[in-house]
């Protein structure tokens, strides 16, 4: 693997967001902070779109150069998965380095029944919203509608 030419502890704070083959993809980089994650995600939280763009299904939010996050950004977090299903989001992939905030994700999935799987790759996040089976790489199923019934 080659290396970088600047460390993401090193790149300047923000969001770069777009529409791609009806995935909103969402790639942070830097320090983020709450009024940045409100302002990148405002057209998708007050149910508009990206103008001249066909309204997406699925998410891609890509925060592995991501090098830290104000504590109210897990509010914006929860504000856009409690919308998702109602905004149309069918699958939200969430790419991560950091285990925790990974975790954290899950979480917040989880108990607003967001349509999210979290990945360490970048490439089984893409898989798993082309609907393709991700194979080895690290996911995280948080759709209770997904899983199995449990038996007693």
């Amino acid at each position: 693997m080659p290396k970088p030419e600047r460390h993401f502890t090193d790149l300047p704070s923000g969001f770069a967001i777009e529409v791609r083959d009806r995935v909103l993809c969402v790639e942070g980089a830097g320090f983020v902070t709450r009024p940045m994650a409100e302002e990148a995600l405002s057209p998708f939280l007050s149910g508009g779109s990206v103008s001249g763009s066909v309204l997406p299904d699925s998410v891609l939010v890509d925060l592995r150069n991501v090098s830290g996050y104000e504590a109210a950004c897990a509010e914006v977090a929860q504000s856009m998965l409690s919308q998702a299903r109602g905004i149309g989001f069918r699958r939200i992939a969430f790419v991560a380095n950091s285990s925790i905030l990974r975790n954290a994700a899950e979480v917040i999935a989880q108990h607003l029944h967001a349509p999210l799987h979290t990945f360490a790759s970048h490439e089984g996040a893409q898989s798993w919203l082309q609907g393709s089976s991700p194979g080895v790489v690290q996911h995280t199923v948080t759709d209770p509608t997904s899983r199995p019934p449990v038996r007693a």
